[in-house]
């Protein structure tokens, strides 16, 4: 767990870096589940060291899990959570 938060916070320290030497600049971080989830991470990181900032997190779920209307838990883990089926393209290759 304090391997996981040295990483979150060295990935949020250096996109500040990045983003204060480069006035205008938006970046993308492409990250697991486990650096974003409940905001929490890279995007706290990042907020605690420039508040200003506007932050969108995307979580990824399996779509074998997607509801029809999703639990208020589900709900907490970002702004957005996309629902995608992780293996569509591993199967039709297994099937030629």
């Amino acid at each position: 767990l304090m391997s996981m938060s040295a990483w979150n916070e060295g990935m949020g320290a250096n996109l500040v870096r990045f983003l204060k030497a480069n006035p205008g600049y938006s970046a993308l971080i492409i990250a697991g589940n486990g650096h974003v989830i409940y905001n929490q991470g890279i995007p706290r990181s990042v907020e605690e060291r420039m508040p200003e900032i506007k932050n969108l997190s995307i979580y990824i779920e399996g779509a074998e899990v997607c509801p029809r209307k999703p639990e208020k838990e589900i709900l907490k883990r970002a702004e957005l959570i996309w629902f995608i089926n992780h293996f569509a393209e591993q199967k039709s290759k297994k099937e030629d």
